[in-house]
């Protein structure tokens, strides 16, 4: 029997790839070695630090009492998950600190307080040491230049992106931090403005990415986010995105992520969702539509997407798994 063209390419890729055992039988510098070549971007979604933080540190009103305790806390964890990354071949590392919601719950003594627990964070010399060990430039992103609600902590912020130039200049590795005070759109109209009278003509789609990530990176390859199922233009930049960012969502917090679930995504990213065609083109020969049949058969009430409440309103996705009865 004659395979089709699509049927060869996907066999191809799979007695290419290793098996999900050998991969995680592996050493850190095997994988790291495979990766590298990939240049991956990593965004990292760190909602929930402040549960972390009180699940590590439990206190009876569960609030944080201590700013300062809270802020070390989440610097020892961002050290620990960036110099995992890095060391299994992750070419650059993103990071959301500020959002809009936190803008509009909040008034200006706490982006006061933003602005000096991050000072307190990225200036961290464990932070700094460790980005040194890997020659990884921490830089800032974000419409903190620009948006009208970051004024009170635009110099502020201006000046920390100073100090982590000079203490990080080399780039074999990047870390970003973003600070959003608006909408992502609002940013992308007001640089398109901006770049249009510096060059007497509209920005072409490249031009308008290097504006609004100056240090890079040119795409995001993976996302990676707990609880909600669903994004925006801060967490999940357009410019960044041109449909083929590969998303991932955890069941615990992502200051949890752990070497064995980043060793699963990545094997997952580089020889499973590589090996499929993202078009519905393929040449389906009958080996490949028998076995569509059977899984769709096996599958017919299942989706992604379903979910449980966790606690008082904290909603996850399940992830129930079929039973060889099923």
């Amino acid at each position: 029997m004659t395979l089709a063209t699509g049927e060869l390419l996907l066999l191809h890729r799979q007695l290419h790839a290793p098996t999900l055992e050998t991969w995680l039988g592996m050493t850190t510098d095997e994988i790291a070695t495979l990766t590298r070549p990939h240049r991956l971007s990593v965004k990292l979604a760190l909602d929930g630090t402040r549960r972390h933080y009180l699940l590590h540190h439990p206190n009876p009103t569960g609030k944080v009492p201590d700013l300062m305790d809270y802020s070390r806390h989440c610097t020892e964890q961002y050290v620990r998950i960036c110099d995992m990354l890095f060391s299994l071949g992750i070419h650059s590392i993103m990071a959301l600190n500020l959002w809009p919601p936190d803008i509009e719950r909040r008034e200006n003594d706490f982006l006061r307080l933003t602005l000096r627990m991050s000072e307190l964070a990225l200036l961290h010399p464990n932070l700094i040491s460790m980005a040194t060990k890997w020659s990884a430039a921490i830089r800032l992103y974000g419409d903190y230049d620009v948006a009208s609600k970051a004024e009170v902590i635009r110099d502020g912020l201006a000046e920390l992106d100073t100090k982590l130039t000079a203490l990080t200049p080399e780039q074999d590795h990047l870390l970003l931090f973003g600070f959003y005070a608006g909408a992502f759109e609002d940013e992308l109209i007001t640089r398109t403005l901006a770049l249009r009278d510096q060059l007497g003509r509209p920005p072409t789609a490249l031009e308008l990415k290097v504006a609004c990530f100056p240090d890079g990176p040119d795409k995001l390859d993976i996302f990676i986010n707990g609880g909600w199922l669903r994004t925006d233009n801060s967490s999940l930049p357009p410019l960044l995105n041109q449909g083929d960012t590969e998303l991932y969502s955890l069941n615990q917090l992502v200051l949890d992520l752990d070497e064995i679930t980043m060793r699963k995504i990545l094997f997952d990213c580089l020889f499973v969702r590589r090996a499929a065609s993202p078009a519905d083109d393929l040449a389906y020969g009958p080996t490949a539509l028998q076995q569509l049949s059977t899984y769709y058969a096996k599958h017919r009430h299942c989706f992604v997407g379903m979910g449980e409440l966790v606690g008082p309103d904290l909603w996850y996705p399940d992830h129930h798994h079929l039973s060889e009865k099923d």
